[in-house]
């Protein structure tokens, strides 16, 4: 009767080891698994980090040659830029030499013009008179081109320095507008004056140039009516404005953003109304600058335009 009591005392630590061993045995084939997986796993981890490298080197090689394609670029358009402004410079060199050369005979042949018509050298018929009054117009009209010329290459060649004092605003207006009055009286049209300013501080010469440009270019395009020329203050109490209007052709709304282009016309054609180089508005707008002011055109077909320019009244030296 004691022996079956001692086998059930001797099975419980037999049945104990034997689970201890099955979870030996299955934690090692756990371990085992896991180790086969991690080592079949090692040699995708070396590819992928193989691969990783080169596309790395591939990577740093394009960057290297879009670095270089770059700053060959970048020469090339220095080059281009050098070339580009050597070339203008050329150019306006060229312009401002011609220019002289054409002045010179041109002024002989009005100086000779003025003596003809004038009859110092004998008397002249009727016919002989109006031929040499016709040489004479059509020599001032073509001195007058080279002049503009002459004006443009000059604001892109040298450097203008303007010279800022206090001036008559109205008087250098009369004077500018009695330039122009045999070609108002000749096409039937009117002056009209606003002045609501006396005095600025303003370079006079260049500020004259600026108004026979806009002047020349309101008569030129107005058949009939009024050209006006107004002065006032401005919105801004540091600022005064000028406006020259017309009651001309007037110029079109696509137009408009290229009207101050060099050598833009409406009319590019050969057969176009009105002759001219397409610089006076471009010259007009440099001398604007200049004066440290600023220029705004307002126009519609056959409303007529208005140049009005705002100034400063300080403008810093």
């Amino acid at each position: 009767a004691h022996f079956p009591a001692a086998a059930n005392l001797l099975g419980a630590p037999v049945s104990r080891n034997l689970e201890l061993v099955h979870e030996v045995v299955f934690r090692l084939f756990g371990f085992f698994f896991l180790a086969y997986g991690f080592f079949l796993w090692i040699p995708s981890i070396i590819q992928a980090r193989r691969k990783a490298e080169q596309s790395a080197e591939l990577l740093e090689h394009l960057v290297s040659e879009r670095t270089s394609s770059l700053d060959r670029t970048n020469r090339e358009l220095e080059r281009s830029k050098a070339g580009l402004e050597e070339a203008a410079r050329l150019k306006n060199e060229f312009l401002a030499s011609f220019s002289h050369e054409l002045k010179t005979p041109l002024n002989s042949i009005l100086g000779f013009c003025r003596l003809l018509y004038e009859q110092q050298h004998g008397s002249l018929n009727e016919k002989q008179t109006n031929s040499i009054r016709i040489i004479d117009e059509s020599s001032k009209v073509l001195l007058e081109r080279i002049n503009i010329i002459l004006d443009y290459a000059k604001l892109e060649f040298e450097k203008i320095t303007p010279e800022f004092r206090e001036i008559d605003l109205q008087a250098l207006l009369s004077e500018t507008c009695a330039l122009f009055e045999p070609a108002v009286r000749r096409k039937g049209l009117v002056f009209s004056f606003n002045f609501g300013i006396a005095t600025v501080v303003t370079d006079r010469k260049l500020l004259g140039q600026v108004l026979q440009a806009a002047v020349d270019n309101a008569i030129k395009f107005t058949e009939n009516g009024t050209i006006t020329i107004a002065t006032a203050g401005s919105d801004n109490p540091e600022r005064w404005t000028l406006e020259v209007s017309d009651t001309g052709e007037g110029i079109a709304e696509n137009e408009l953003p290229l009207i101050f282009e060099a050598f833009r016309q409406g009319d590019g054609s050969l057969s176009r109304r009105h002759g001219g180089t397409g610089l006076g508005l471009t010259i007009v707008r440099r001398l604007t600058e200049l004066l440290q002011g600023e220029v705004d055109i307002k126009s519609a077909p056959e409303q007529g335009t208005t140049l009005r320019f705002n100034f400063p009244h300080n403008p810093e030296n």
